[in-house]
Protein backbone atom coordinates (compact mmCIF):
# COMPACT_ATOMS: atom_id res chain seq x y z
CA UNK A 1 0.00 0.00 0.00
CA UNK A 2 2.71 2.42 0.67
CA UNK A 3 4.59 1.63 -2.55
CA UNK A 4 1.22 2.59 -4.37
CA UNK A 5 0.93 5.56 -2.44
CA UNK A 6 4.56 6.95 -3.14
CA UNK A 7 4.27 6.09 -6.83
CA UNK A 8 1.46 8.04 -6.65
CA UNK A 9 3.12 10.94 -5.27
CA UNK A 10 6.22 10.73 -7.06
CA UNK A 11 3.21 10.74 -10.39
CA UNK A 12 1.81 13.70 -8.78
CA UNK A 13 5.29 15.50 -8.06
CA UNK A 14 6.65 14.88 -11.72
CA UNK A 15 3.11 16.45 -13.01
CA UNK A 16 3.55 19.78 -11.22
CA UNK A 17 7.66 19.23 -12.25
CA UNK A 18 6.65 19.36 -15.33
CA UNK A 19 5.21 22.82 -15.88
CA UNK A 20 7.42 25.66 -15.19
CA UNK A 21 7.02 27.58 -12.17
CA UNK A 22 6.59 31.07 -13.97
CA UNK A 23 4.13 29.43 -16.15
CA UNK A 24 1.76 27.85 -12.90
CA UNK A 25 2.23 31.45 -10.68
CA UNK A 26 0.94 33.22 -13.82
CA UNK A 27 -1.74 30.75 -14.19
CA UNK A 28 -3.09 30.61 -10.85
CA UNK A 29 -3.01 34.02 -10.35
CA UNK A 30 -5.20 34.77 -13.15
CA UNK A 31 -7.08 31.86 -12.03
CA UNK A 32 -7.85 33.74 -8.70
CA UNK A 33 -8.92 37.19 -10.07
CA UNK A 34 -11.16 34.69 -12.19
CA UNK A 35 -12.15 33.11 -8.48
CA UNK A 36 -12.72 36.35 -6.97
CA UNK A 37 -14.89 38.16 -9.41
CA UNK A 38 -17.12 35.22 -9.82
CA UNK A 39 -17.44 35.06 -6.01
CA UNK A 40 -18.36 38.67 -6.07
CA UNK A 41 -21.39 38.02 -8.01
CA UNK A 42 -22.28 35.46 -5.89
CA UNK A 43 -21.78 36.91 -2.95
CA UNK A 44 -24.26 40.23 -4.54
CA UNK A 45 -26.66 37.59 -5.57
CA UNK A 46 -26.81 36.39 -2.19
CA UNK A 47 -26.86 39.61 -0.33
CA UNK A 48 -30.09 40.94 -2.56
CA UNK A 49 -31.86 37.62 -1.81
CA UNK A 50 -34.21 38.61 0.83
CA UNK A 51 -35.47 34.74 1.83
CA UNK A 52 -32.77 32.20 2.14
CA UNK A 53 -33.61 28.54 2.00
CA UNK A 54 -31.81 25.63 2.15
CA UNK A 55 -32.37 25.03 -1.34
CA UNK A 56 -30.41 28.39 -2.64
CA UNK A 57 -27.72 27.87 0.16
CA UNK A 58 -27.08 24.10 -1.42
CA UNK A 59 -26.97 25.79 -4.79
CA UNK A 60 -24.79 28.71 -3.71
CA UNK A 61 -22.13 25.68 -1.64
CA UNK A 62 -22.41 23.53 -5.12
CA UNK A 63 -21.49 26.71 -7.20
CA UNK A 64 -18.73 27.94 -4.90
CA UNK A 65 -17.07 24.46 -5.47
CA UNK A 66 -17.22 24.16 -8.95
CA UNK A 67 -15.57 27.75 -8.66
CA UNK A 68 -12.57 26.39 -6.51
CA UNK A 69 -11.98 23.45 -9.05
CA UNK A 70 -12.20 26.01 -11.71
CA UNK A 71 -9.79 27.49 -10.01
CA UNK A 72 -7.25 24.30 -9.34
CA UNK A 73 -8.03 22.88 -12.95
CA UNK A 74 -7.40 25.77 -15.09
CA UNK A 75 -3.46 26.03 -15.43
CA UNK A 76 -3.88 22.84 -16.71
CA UNK A 77 -6.61 23.72 -19.38
CA UNK A 78 -4.65 26.75 -20.02
CA UNK A 79 -1.51 24.30 -21.10
CA UNK A 80 -3.78 22.86 -22.83
CA UNK A 81 -4.82 25.44 -25.41
CA UNK A 82 -1.46 26.71 -25.44
CA UNK A 83 -0.40 23.51 -26.96
CA UNK A 84 -3.50 23.45 -29.65
CA UNK A 85 -2.76 26.51 -29.97
CA UNK A 86 1.24 25.91 -30.75
CA UNK A 87 -0.05 23.07 -32.92
CA UNK A 88 -1.90 25.32 -35.21
CA UNK A 89 -0.35 28.26 -35.27
CA UNK A 90 3.29 27.04 -35.54
CA UNK A 91 5.80 29.84 -35.74
CA UNK A 92 3.43 32.26 -36.76
CA UNK A 93 3.32 35.56 -34.83
CA UNK A 94 -0.15 37.41 -35.10
CA UNK A 95 -0.31 41.18 -35.47
CA UNK A 96 -3.59 43.01 -34.35
CA UNK A 97 -4.18 46.06 -32.11
CA UNK A 98 -4.08 46.11 -28.86
CA UNK A 99 -7.58 47.28 -28.32
CA UNK A 100 -8.83 44.16 -29.83
CA UNK A 101 -6.49 41.61 -28.15
CA UNK A 102 -7.12 42.17 -24.64
CA UNK A 103 -10.54 42.20 -24.39
CA UNK A 104 -10.38 38.72 -26.68
CA UNK A 105 -7.66 37.28 -24.29
CA UNK A 106 -9.72 38.51 -20.81
CA UNK A 107 -12.98 36.82 -22.81
CA UNK A 108 -10.89 33.85 -24.23
CA UNK A 109 -8.86 32.75 -21.16
CA UNK A 110 -12.69 33.29 -18.82
CA UNK A 111 -13.98 30.59 -20.83
CA UNK A 112 -10.86 28.46 -20.49
CA UNK A 113 -11.35 29.06 -16.70
CA UNK A 114 -15.19 28.01 -17.04
CA UNK A 115 -14.54 25.12 -19.51
CA UNK A 116 -11.30 23.75 -16.94
CA UNK A 117 -13.26 21.09 -15.36
CA UNK A 118 -13.26 19.15 -18.94
CA UNK A 119 -10.60 20.26 -20.26
CA UNK A 120 -7.97 20.19 -16.87
CA UNK A 121 -8.33 16.41 -16.62
CA UNK A 122 -7.32 16.07 -20.04
CA UNK A 123 -4.39 17.77 -19.33
CA UNK A 124 -3.65 15.98 -16.28
CA UNK A 125 -4.35 12.62 -18.50
CA UNK A 126 -1.94 13.67 -20.82
CA UNK A 127 1.00 14.88 -18.95
CA UNK A 128 0.51 11.76 -16.65
CA UNK A 129 1.37 9.84 -19.73
CA UNK A 130 3.80 11.76 -20.30
CA UNK A 131 5.57 11.90 -17.67
CA UNK A 132 4.94 7.69 -16.23
CA UNK A 133 8.15 5.67 -16.63
CA UNK A 134 9.58 4.55 -19.32
CA UNK A 135 8.34 1.20 -21.00
CA UNK A 136 11.24 -0.61 -22.64
CA UNK A 137 9.72 -2.86 -25.23
CA UNK A 138 11.81 -5.88 -25.88
CA UNK A 139 12.72 -6.74 -29.90
CA UNK A 140 13.19 -10.23 -30.73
Amino acid sequence: MTEQRNTLRNRVQRIFEYFPPPFMKRAYFFSFIYLIIIYAVIFTEIMKRENLSVRHIGGDIGLSLLCLLCFFLYPFSRYIWDQIKAFILGKTILIMPIVIIVPLSIVWNALLWVASPLLGPLAILYVWTKTGPKVQSEVK
